[in-house]
């Protein structure tokens, strides 16, 4: 149920955000009514499903009825209903996307760059991050390099919309290159990196930060039903949401690995965004080992344990820290 939630708040005079500290797009977020405490607005509203969450008490101070919360609200049964029909909206569970204009002209563009497997200095800078075979790397995740130009220098890294590569980022491989991440300008509306995008029926998708992140996490898991799915940043919005959630259609569990340096209420409320928008009842926080910044920079044999030793206890766990 998608619920106008900006005019039935401002009818029932509760106040809200949707955007600053503690938010993030897809949702609402008001004063906890659960946190008698809460010094700021810390309970998301999701507005393209019917849930709701408390990034302070998440296992608590959570639900999938809109009833539940306008109860805590203080509306009873008969009010909570005629709210939520007079505020009610028709269309999808997640909102309608499109595609930019200039779509076409992106793919013709990427198809001019050259194969990163056909770069030295592309060869030698996945090896000093520790990729193991770098040049199957690049063949198989379709990595490309430009010999000069804006993007030279600088190793291109595909991005994903619906299975297809629409566009790209690229990653530098030279310590003074500013700044660490070029995206490509027309990226914004498709900004997730999915190397293994085409892999059938994976049953577990880890969602990271960096498209480094992705690209280890895809070659140590390139015999198991495991995607990697790359935010490209700390944020969601319905887009990248539509997208995880037409790649995770058969997952039954989703792992959030973000950085290390990560606030904690971003984790959670990646984790909430998710929950929300997809078909995945087991969402949750994934630690990082001790001591390891990001999942880019973990060797690649420990990918393989440290995702077996969460997704082997899915049974336990709806949202939450797995150690």
């Amino acid at each position: 149920m998608q619920i106008d939630w900006r005019g039935l708040l401002d009818a029932i005079s509760v106040e809200w955000i949707d955007r600053g500290k503690n938010t993030s797009s897809g949702n609402v977020n008001i004063k906890c009514p659960w946190c008698l405490d809460d010094p700021s607005k810390h309970l998301a509203i999701a507005l393209m499903k019917e849930a709701f969450f408390c990034y302070r008490a998440p296992n608590q101070h959570s639900g999938k009825s809109f009833k539940r919360l306008l109860h805590r609200l203080g509306h009873n049964d008969t009010e909570a209903t005629r709210l939520l029909r007079r505020f009610a909206r028709e269309g999808s569970t997640v909102l309608p996307s499109r595609l930019p204009t200039d779509v076409q002209e992106q793919k013709t563009a990427w198809s001019r760059f050259r194969s990163a497997g056909n770069s030295q200095e592309a060869l030698d800078y996945l090896s000093s991050r520790g990729f193991t075979s770098p040049r199957t790397l690049c063949e198989h995740f379709d990595l490309r390099y430009a010999p000069n130009g804006l993007w030279a220098r600088r190793l291109l890294i595909p991005l994903h919309r619906d299975g297809e590569a629409v566009s790209w980022t690229a990653r530098a491989m030279i310590g003074r290159l500013e700044p660490k991440y070029l995206m490509n300008d027309a990226s914004t509306f498709a900004a997730l990196c999915m190397p293994d995008i085409i892999k059938p029926k994976p049953a577990l998708a880890v969602i990271v930060e960096g498209p480094m992140d992705a690209l280890r996490i895809a070659q140590a898991t390139r015999d198991a039903k495991v995607i990697s799915i790359a935010l490209c940043g700390k944020s969601l919005g319905a887009e990248k949401l539509l997208q995880i959630r037409k790649a995770c259609s058969t997952c039954t569990v989703i792992l959030v690995a973000m950085d290390a340096d990560a606030p904690m209420s971003t984790c959670y409320q990646v984790v909430a965004d998710i929950q929300s928008a997809t078909n995945v009842n087991r969402v949750g926080r994934l630690k990082l080992p001790l001591g390891v910044k990001d999942p880019g920079e973990m060797p690649s044999e420990g990918i393989l344990p440290w995702l077996d030793k969460a997704y082997s206890i899915q049974n336990s766990f709806a949202k939450g820290d797995l150690n």
